[in-house]
């Protein structure tokens, strides 16, 4: 990450170079505006991926994410900048938008043309359709730079190849200023490393969608992969290919030196667009079938079954066409439904959710819009479910911390800080629920029932405690007709202890699975 030489422009001189910017490449200048923003809104308890950051809203050891973010939210959307007077613009939007968009000269982004960009894809062996990317960017380092000609002097040694590298949104702003260095996986099972994939399927479940900058033209939504070029170099290399006894898993590939990888080309997916720039010229129908080959034999096999049922079956056609469905759909239909949480039925969620989500989310709201500086503990059992937190309260607006560092005490202090206005503290029950004192929240969420009757109680502890002066509440959420419903009745009518003690058989795990009988459904309408 280099700047241009300072120079002494006067607003409307530096509005004018922001213009120009945009105008030569106005997606490439959103997805710099729109990465820069998604980071500042998934790090505002650190501002850990806000790097590089504007001089005068960095503070000693962190950012102003405050004043971040109040100006990003001040920033219209680029087409509408282009029609603004220099003299209309205030100071502070044009200094931030001259550092991100003509100052930050290395690497150089640029959009590439759908054109080109399917040249790009055939290149790499790239025949999936449903992974195409909406846009296209070309990611070049100035070839004097230093990480440049290190990685230079590997690949003249050994031959390069490439691959793709998956990561949440909001990573990529600093990918793109101090590469990958800053991503090396410490902690995994095939060792210490970068890890790559040669299959893009593989790279893309690590990059989940996130809400992107209110104003950008590329997607409400967006998620990134990057293809990078990377050096076969047999001692910083571990992959199967090169050495058979690896339990790297195929089409997996770990880097351990950063020197030897460069990013070349962002995929980015935007969720509201529609795909047409990548397509091939064939008409959309053909080009379907052609790819869909499985789902069209299987409905060609059930409209003859359907046609010889109408030409032999004296029953009705509806009857017939349920006989029909019957041998395609499960013998017995459980419905799982979530016991409604009283209160909230008039609150607003924004996003797509989960019934369990969604619900929750009302609660909180609900939470919130009674007393507005609430503090809520909210423990989830499995990572997974984490990223979908994160989404469901970013979208609707609750300031949310969790632990994504190594600074974990600080995490503590900001979310019991009453200036800052975290509302939910997202804990998992393997560490969050032991040995803290956070009698500063009064509600405490289990998104998830628990096996171990001993973690609950800890996790509830956290808020119930000697030095807490104020009601404290526990709200559970259990969806019914599932195994978490078997297992909360099977913890709760517990008198024995086994569970607690950990002291259980096969059989007593084998019975949580037991679900209800289900009735039969017939009616057509109960599978939509």
């Amino acid at each position: 990450m280099s700047r241009s030489p300072e120079k002494s422009l006067n607003q409307r001189e530096k509005f004018q170079e922001v213009c120009n910017a945009i105008r030569g490449d106005p997606e490439a200048s959103d997805l710099r505006v729109s990465l820069f923003s998604v980071a500042s809104s998934r790090s505002y308890h650190q501002g850990m991926c806000l790097r590089p950051i504007p001089p005068n809203l960095s503070l000693t050891d962190d950012v102003d994410l405050e004043g971040l973010q109040h100006l990003l939210l001040k920033i219209p959307a680029l087409e509408d900048l282009l029609k603004t007077k220099a003299e209309e613009m205030e100071a502070e939007i044009v200094d931030f938008l001259h550092w991100l968009l003509v100052q930050l000269t290395d690497p150089q982004v640029t959009r590439v043309k759908p054109i080109d960009a399917r040249d790009v894809l055939q290149r790499f062996k790239w025949d999936r359709r449903e992974l195409r990317p909406s846009h296209v960017f070309k990611v070049d380092y100035n070839p004097e730079s230093s990480t440049e000609k290190k990685f230079q002097e590997h690949a003249r040694e050994f031959p390069t190849n490439y691959a793709f590298h998956g990561s949440k949104a909001h990573n990529f702003h600093s990918i793109l200023n101090f590469g990958l260095a800053q991503h090396l996986n410490k902690r995994s099972a095939f060792g210490e490393g970068l890890y790559i994939a040669t299959d893009l399927s593989v790279s893309i479940t690590y990059s989940p969608s996130e809400s992107n900058w209110m104003h950008s033209q590329l997607g409400k939504r967006i998620s990134c992969v990057a293809l990078c070029e990377y050096v076969e170099h047999p001692v910083h290399l571990s992959c199967r290919e090169m050495n058979k006894k690896s339990d790297v898993p195929k089409n997996t590939l770990v880097v351990s030196n950063n020197e030897i990888i460069r990013v070349r080309y962002l995929l980015l997916y935007g969720s509201s667009l529609p795909r047409k720039t990548l397509q091939t010229p064939e008409k959309s129908i053909i080009g379907w079938m052609r790819n869909h080959k499985a789902t069209l034999l299987i409905i060609s096999y059930a409209f003859i079954l359907l046609t010889v049922n109408f030409t032999t079956s004296s029953t009705s056609w509806w009857t017939s066409l349920q006989n029909i469905m019957k041998r395609f759909l499960p013998r017995s239909v459980y419905y799982v439904t979530l016991r409604p949480v009283q209160g909230h039925q008039d609150v607003i969620v924004k996003g797509e959710h989960s019934a369990k989500i969604l619900d929750m989310v009302k609660l909180i709201l609900t939470l919130v819009k009674d007393e507005p500086d609430v503090k809520i503990l909210v423990f989830y059992h499995w990572d997974t479910v984490l990223p979908v937190l994160e989404n469901a309260l970013y979208d609707n607006g609750v300031k949310y911390i969790c632990n994504r560092s190594n600074k974990f005490h600080k995490i503590v202090q900001d979310f019991k800080n009453p200036r800052l206005g975290i509302t939910c503290f997202l804990l998992p029950l393997a560490y969050g629920s032991k040995g803290l004192n956070l009698v500063e929240a009064t509600h405490v969420i289990l998104l998830e029932p628990i096996l171990n009757p001993g973690e609950e109680l800890q996790a509830i502890g956290r808020v119930h405690r000697i030095g807490q002066t104020r009601p404290t509440f526990v709200h559970r959420f259990i969806v019914l007709g599932t195994i978490e419903e078997t297992i909360y009745k099977t913890i709760s009518n517990d008198k024995t202890g086994k569970w607690e003690a950990k002291d259980i058989t096969v059989d007593n795990l084998m019975s949580l699975f037991e679900l209800p009988s289900g009735e039969e459904v017939l009616d057509w309408d109960a599978y939509i």
